[in-house]
């Protein structure tokens, strides 16, 4: 079978681990940055490349993408909307966080090979559990 096109990764070099991306990641940003000439070249040039791809099979997606490029360029270039979003974002990473350490905290307590004293071992290439975004505890597998 198959597999289907993925445009973050395949334009935006953003792995599927990594998605959805939020708004810096998908401009290719620094978490927070906070130099708007920076973020308004980024938008530019991310909106430029994409561009490229519209007249390909890929049409609908490349739109889609430019809506969402276009989107995260303003939201970052604008005071008010930037510190709103940043706020959110802090927020949401931090309840992450939060998860994930819980989680790592239950594989450790039940033995799980990927952590090691609450971290996660060397073994992530050979190790089945290390795949994913979270430790087997999350996903329950073993």
């Amino acid at each position: 079978m198959a597999e289907s096109f993925d445009p973050y990764h395949a334009w935006l070099g953003i792995p599927p681990e990594e998605q959805p991306p939020n708004r810096y990641r998908l401009l290719g940003l620094k978490l927070f940055e906070d130099d708007p000439q920076v973020i308004r070249e980024a938008g530019e040039r991310h909106i430029a490349f994409v561009r490229t791809k519209h007249l390909g099979i890929h049409q609908e997606l490349s739109q889609r993408i430019l809506n969402e490029l276009a989107g995260a360029k303003a939201c970052l270039s604008l005071p008010d909307k930037k510190a709103a979003y940043d706020a959110q974002l802090r927020a949401e990473l931090a309840a992450e966080s939060a998860l994930a350490d819980s989680s790592q905290r239950a594989a450790a307590a039940r033995g799980c090979p990927c952590f090691w004293g609450g971290r996660r071992s060397l073994c992530a290439t050979a190790c089945p559990h290390a795949r994913t975004a979270m430790c087997c505890a999350f996903t329950k597998r073993f």
